[in-house]
């Protein structure tokens, strides 16, 4: 248990001034405390940034004695000459920390051990870099949809039949009936583009019953989809061309990021976008997985029912870093006639789908797209080996506690 102390009356030092221009609030967590005998020193932690402040009266330090590591203070400070001094401390909490294990100081701790406690792990400075970048990552995807004039939809996530369907589902009950988690907002994708719009994107969540323990696998994602009408010439090209583009300017912007390491990562991974491999090269070394490659060799029955296909083979890619996948993706099939067919052959049941086909009646464009896992950009980026570190609460096979 703990209860707030409201400060009625500040501790402070007799000197103390009025609140001023000069008073400086910090809303942080104790991140370190060392109480010497002429002179005690604060640090709290407060938005990724660890402010010291110099404790001298002898009141205040009584009562931070008395505190523990990650305990709430709001407190103001007042700088003198290039010291920032402890002025009040204006609230404070009376309780004792349970912190799991010393994550303040960066002891060597276990990815398992931190992500079991992964509430308490989120106080770390780390933490704080890793989910404000995907903040800043968000907007700088969004950035480039709007400037290249998608419109942003939203998709239910609760539906009737799944677009890949399968045992990936997850089955939720909707009042009277069966219901199922969305795997992906694909068939709404398309029929927004059959409807007129010529370019859509969504980023928001989807869910996979992947019975999967792997550093690459989740059971709640974060997809960023997109959709669009293509030229007739080559559509294909286009598109692998236009997820070149999405890459190279989301990395580009990052450039400009504020932490120094991340910039300088982006600039890494640019200079090797530049050298990314196509699957059907003559010199393509099907071992060598490292740097980005475009995976377009695909059987027709090695993609989805609405990828559109060339005989056998399929006109659908996949795009790798380091032998990851990052996006998957390709031309779908516009024409009724054949998407119900191949439905058909894979054993759909046509009656669940009528108002996704009932879109492509009378004709409809030739149109593409493909999805990118957030997570899965943060893990190359930020160079994390586990996908969990990049998801901040996650969701796999064996977690799903709050």
């Amino acid at each position: 248990m703990s209860r707030v102390i409201e400060v009625e009356q500040p501790l402070v030092r007799e000197s103390q001034r009025p609140i001023g221009v000069d008073s400086i609030k910090i809303s942080g967590r104790i991140y370190n405390y060392r109480s010497l005998k002429t002179v005690s020193f604060l640090i709290l932690k407060e938005e990724g940034r660890t402010y010291q402040l110099v404790v001298k009266d002898k009141r205040q330090k009584e009562v931070l004695n008395k505190k523990s590591l990650n305990d709430y203070l709001l407190v103001l400070a007042i700088k003198e000459d290039e010291d920032l001094i402890l002025d009040r401390i204006i609230k404070s909490y009376d309780t004792i920390a349970e912190v799991p294990y010393p994550f303040y100081d960066n002891s060597p701790v276990s990815r398992e051990i931190k992500l079991k406690y992964r509430n308490y792990e989120l106080c770390s400075l780390e933490s704080y870099q890793i989910f404000s970048f995907r903040s800043r990552l968000l907007k700088n995807i969004r950035s480039f949809f709007e400037a290249n004039n998608h419109i942003e939809i939203t998709t239910p996530k609760i539906i009737s039949i799944g677009a890949e369907g399968g045992s990936e589902l997850f089955k939720v009950r909707y009042f009277e009936k069966m219901a199922y988690l969305s795997q992906s907002p694909q068939l709404y994708k398309q029929m927004t583009i059959n409807q007129g719009f010529k370019k859509c994107f969504e980023i928001g969540p989807i869910f996979r019953g992947e019975k999967s323990n792997t550093n690459r696998h989740l059971a709640e994602a974060t997809s960023v989809d997109f959709e669009m009408e293509l030229s007739l010439a080559s559509p294909l090209e286009e598109l692998i061309e236009y997820n070149i583009l999405f890459l190279r300017s989301i990395l580009t912007n990052i450039l400009k990021d504020p932490n120094e390491k991340i910039a300088c990562r982006a600039q890494d991974l640019l200079s090797e976008l530049e050298k990314i491999r196509r699957s059907s090269d003559e010199d393509y070394n099907s071992e060598d997985k490292s740097g980005f490659r475009i995976l377009d060799t695909f059987e027709k029955k090695d993609k989805p029912f609405y990828i559109k296909a060339k005989g056998i083979s399929s006109l659908g890619f996949d795009i790798e870093y380091n032998g990851l996948e990052l996006t998957s993706g390709g031309i779908r099939e516009e024409n009724y006639s054949i998407l119900t067919k191949e439905m058909s052959l894979r054993g759909h049941y046509l009656e669940g789908f009528k108002s996704y086909l009932r879109t492509f009646k009378g004709g409809a464009p030739i149109q593409g797209g493909n999805a990118y896992g957030l997570e899965r950009l943060m893990m190359i980026i930020l160079e994390k080996e586990n996908i969990r570190e990049t998801t901040m609460y996650h969701r796999d096979r064996k977690v799903i506690a709050f």
